[in-house]
């Protein structure tokens, strides 16, 4: 079993040895305008990269989204309402991430089943849970969220701290979560999605680009792609 772990590029994970692969996250702001800058990786550990696009609004146009990310291996908009889920639900990327802890959210089912419908992954950011201000928000989001969303369509990310793996497992079953289901958000569920984030950018209508040994690591995750995947969009 390979455990996974995603964390800002900001802040380097203090002990990496605990993790088999890491998603190191750059964010870029639509509002601020900036160039998508090239994804500073560390090289000790297997690394994937991913951009959350923050400032998305519900006029926002996907092509402005979809033009940040071509440096990147994942593609993320971060969300800061149930309107804007509704608005990004069906585009093409890789998963969402939630403002859970600036103000309560009103989430709506269908909304967050839409989105898991049309494969999106959940990403819940850990890190404000160690913020006194932020804590209460971040916990009646959370709690929130688990409850619509598949539990095999949640990702944990740390943010721009360093947690041990231990520690996050606790945190999760305070929230009456089954360790077995706990340990599937850190193994199973971040390598499906990075298993279909790279059939859609190497496969081409059933046709595998070929594999080498010293490829990229989400390219080397076409290996571990034994079942088909249905409603790849590329």
């Amino acid at each position: 079993m390979e455990y996974f772990i995603e964390t800002s590029t900001e802040s380097p994970l203090s002990r990496p040895e605990e993790w088999d692969c890491i998603i190191t996250r750059d964010t870029v702001n639509l509002a601020e305008k900036p160039a998508p800058k090239t994804p500073n990786l560390p090289r000790t550990k297997p690394s994937i990269s991913k951009l959350a696009v923050v400032g998305v609004v519900e006029t926002t146009n996907p092509r402005e989204v979809y033009s940040k990310g071509g440096a990147y291996d994942l593609l993320e908009v971060v969300a800061t309402s149930n309107e804007v889920l509704e608005r990004c639900s069906m585009w093409k990327i890789d998963s969402v991430s939630l403002d859970l802890s600036t103000s309560i959210l009103t989430l709506r089912k269908g909304t967050v089943a839409k989105a898991v419908n049309n494969h999106l992954y959940f990403t819940i950011d850990i890190s404000p849970y160690y913020s006194s201000e932020r804590r209460r928000n971040w916990i009646y989001n959370t709690k929130e969220l688990l409850r619509l969303a598949k539990k095999t369509h949640i990702n944990i990310s740390v943010g721009k701290m360093s947690i041990p793996k231990a520690e996050i497992v606790d945190l999760f079953k305070k929230f009456k979560l089954k360790e077995k289901t706990i340990h599937k958000m850190l193994t199973t569920n971040p390598e499906t999605m990075l298993i279909r984030a790279a059939v859609k950018k190497y496969a081409h209508q059933g046709s595998i680009a070929q594999v080498l040994s010293k490829e990229a690591p989400l390219k080397q995750m076409l290996y571990r792609c034994r079942t088909g995947l249905k409603n790849i969009k590329g």
